[in-house]
């Protein structure tokens, strides 16, 4: 196999390699979280099944067939699909009048991002290049939240529900995940090459949210359920696009000689290979 910087644009062996390659790339994300109506965790955070990414990669080889990557994703999530508040209130709207139903639409992001950086290893020839790659990932997520108070209908009824994720509340949820991923490369130039890209995300922690009901005289709760959920950020991304390497080692330029030591050198040249006169030899 040659080294990634020969079959790219080197065409000298270097004492190190100093060559980025610059991916930039469009695809399509898809949303394999396990959900339900019953867990509140997968109903704060749905979303739409299949949404539009864009992406931006670096890589580098420290060795023959080891290297390094850095990977940030932008997904276009678009406009919210669902009240969640809406829907968690609406049962209660027969006994109970409803206040403080406001909620903070300004706080959905309509991209998130996620960044992975880890391990790849190459396979490759002239044309062709496999790049497996293993690392950690922090996939950003849209979640709502609950806050509302209950009013008795002819009662003195009052009770608050909420949510709460035992934190300090954000609109975005940051989960930790493992990222697995293949790329396929085929070299057009010295200049370029073109690629596609297949990345699963799995995530490595359990998301819990509290779903709390009290009363608001004397605080005592009513009802109090925690909910997770070890699927949430599951995401399969399919990706294509356009690969720059980028040489990061100046070129040192000769000086030009006189046309006259030139002259000498390529007679030294013919001399040593043919001798002076090769027609008599």
């Amino acid at each position: 196999m040659a080294q990634a910087q020969d079959n790219l644009s080197i065409p000298a062996p270097q004492k190190s390699n100093k060559l980025i390659q610059i991916d930039l790339s469009g695809g399509v994300n898809f949303d394999l979280t396990h959900r339900v109506k019953s867990n509140v965790v997968t109903v704060l955070s749905d979303r739409k099944s299949t949404i539009p990414t864009m992406d931006m990669r670096l890589l580098h080889f420290f060795s023959k067939h080891w290297g390094w990557y850095f990977d940030l994703k932008l997904k276009m999530n678009g406009d919210e699909i669902r009240d969640c508040q809406a829907e968690v209130c609406r049962p209660f709207e027969t006994n109970y009048y409803i206040k403080n139903y406001a909620r903070d639409i300004d706080s959905y992001s309509k991209v998130t991002t996620t960044v992975d950086f880890g391990a790849t290893y190459r396979i490759e020839n002239t044309h062709w290049a496999f790049y497996p790659k293993i690392g950690i990932g922090f996939n950003s997520m849209n979640r709502q939240d609950i806050s509302a108070r209950l009013k008795g209908k002819g009662t003195n009824e009052l009770y608050n529900i909420y949510t709460s994720n035992y934190s300090d509340y954000q609109s975005l949820v940051t989960i930790v995940e493992l990222s697995l991923g293949m790329s396929i490369n085929y070299k057009v130039s010295t200049r370029c090459y073109l690629f596609a890209d297949i990345n699963y995300m799995q995530p490595l922690q359990n998301t819990k949210i509290g779903y709390v009901e009290t009363n608001s005289y004397s605080k005592e709760v009513r009802k109090h359920h925690i909910f997770g959920s070890t699927t949430l950020g599951r995401e399969l991304n399919f990706s294509a696009g356009i690969g720059f390497p980028i040489f990061l080692h100046k070129s040192v330029k000769r000086p030009k000689k006189p046309q006259k030591e030139r002259m000498k050198d390529i007679m030294e040249y013919k001399r040593k290979t043919f001798g002076l006169f090769p027609g008599n030899k």
